[in-house]
């Protein structure tokens, strides 16, 4: 009798359910340190040893496998005892470290961070896909959940703020930023898309169901989740209507989209939490710090260290920059050379995939619309979101057939 390691028993999705909507309740704050995440990712525990320790039974192909591996041994990098140039003050008194990253303690937080996310994808991908189609369900009832607690707050006349329930205020929703709870909304649509258009071809139900989440958006104040949530409700209906035409007309179609989205978003701005032109005032900065750090990267986590040293002294009285509010350069900015590998091998696998079935494309389009919003904000950095695309993520790269169990094993 053998033991079979690939999770064939019901339980698994609910266990990984729970998990999903766990961290789409708690997973609204953008810091570090949180307990809440730290919740999260212990109760990821179970299913993140699984799946890096079976990733030999991963649905992904060869790339999908190098790729989560690439991504751990960059992790693991940080910590290793490998120097590199840290010319900037901050770093002067911890050269005795000898390490790669500039803050081990900062690295170590956000290492610990994707890699539960890396697992967590890896045990999913052990799924096949009618449970991947259950999971979905999961993502719908934290959705409801957030719309539902977001209509009580906007019932208000003032706008409100809860404090002392979670370890960050409460502004949207359950999050501690209505930009990054609208991100986590819009990321809905096409899975929304794909439930009423393509699984049960019912137009209208979509239609009526978009409209809602795009008026609640629009009601919520953020203008990346009213550009995008529009835009996109539009898109995905024209997409799923498209199914039959060649792959390369609808690419084509994606690039019109990508390119509208992004016309929108250099026309009318993207957060009503920052003004006047303070973002491009960040990213200016970042870009500079790049600049001197372009091939190692400062570390994961460590932005907050870096920046001051970039900011000029006129801005650091009336801002603090806790976030790129770009999630790319931010991450370039950490992780150098290896982080824009992950970024830019991250994207081909998925459009390399996403064609596999209509869940997939679903779930491209939702990881498309959170790099646009990725670009001007940072709603990666929050658990909710993480977990969303990790999960579409591993969907999407899920594309060899899932071995049929074996009734002689014994499953998890």
């Amino acid at each position: 009798m053998t033991v079979d390691a690939r999770p064939s028993h019901f339980w698994t999705v609910n266990y990984t359910g729970f998990v999903i909507l766990t961290a789409s309740i708690l997973g609204g704050g953008a810091g570090q340190g949180y307990w809440t995440d730290h919740l999260v990712e212990i109760l990821m525990l179970p299913a993140v040893f699984i799946g890096i320790t079976n990733i030999g039974h991963s649905r992904f192909e060869t790339a999908g496998r190098a790729f989560a591996l690439f991504v751990l041994t960059f992790l693991a990098l940080q910590f290793l005892p490998v120097s590199t140039p840290k010319s900037l003050p901050v770093f002067a008194g911890l050269d005795h470290l000898n390490l790669w990253t500039a803050s081990p303690e900062k690295s170590l937080n956000s290492a610990t961070f994707l890699a539960c996310l890396v697992g967590f994808g890896l045990f999913v991908s052990l799924m096949p896909d009618e449970q991947h189609q259950r999971l979905v369900k999961f993502v719908f009832l934290g959705l409801a959940i957030q719309m539902l607690i977001g209509l009580i707050q906007l019932s208000y006349s003032a706008n409100t703020e809860a404090d002392g329930y979670l370890p960050f205020i409460i502004r949207s929703g359950l999050f501690s930023n209505e930009n990054h709870l609208s991100a986590f909304v819009f990321a809905a649509i096409p899975l929304v898309a794909w439930r009423f258009l393509s699984l049960e071809a019912r137009p209208l139900v979509y239609i009526v169901a978009a409209l809602l989440i795009v008026g609640f958006l629009f009601a919520v104040g953020s203008r990346a989740g009213m550009a995008l949530s529009a835009g996109l409700s539009v898109f995905c209906l024209f997409w799923f209507m498209l199914a039959r035409q060649p792959i390369s007309y609808r690419l084509v179609y994606v690039a019109l989209g990508a390119a509208i989205f992004l016309f929108v978003m250099a026309q009318n701005g993207m957060d009503t939490a920052l003004e006047g032109d303070l973002r491009q005032v960040f990213f200016k900065n970042t870009l500079k710090a790049i600049q001197d750090h372009w091939l190692f990267g400062t570390g994961i986590g460590t932005f907050t260290l870096v920046y001051p040293y970039y900011q000029p002294d006129s801005e650091i009285i009336n801002v603090y920059a806790n976030h790129a509010h770009n999630d790319l350069l931010e991450f370039y900015l950490e992780g150098g050379v290896l982080a824009g590998l992950i970024l830019v091998s991250g994207a081909v696998l998925v459009v390399k995939n996403m064609f596999r079935s209509p869940l997939a494309q679903a779930g491209a389009l939702s990881v498309f619309a959170l790099g646009i919003h990725s670009i001007v904000d940072y709603p990666l950095r929050t658990f909710a979101n993480a977990a969303t695309l990790t999960v579409l993520f591993a969907i999407i790269l899920s594309v060899k057939p899932a071995p049929k169990p074996d009734t002689n094993s014994i499953g998890y």
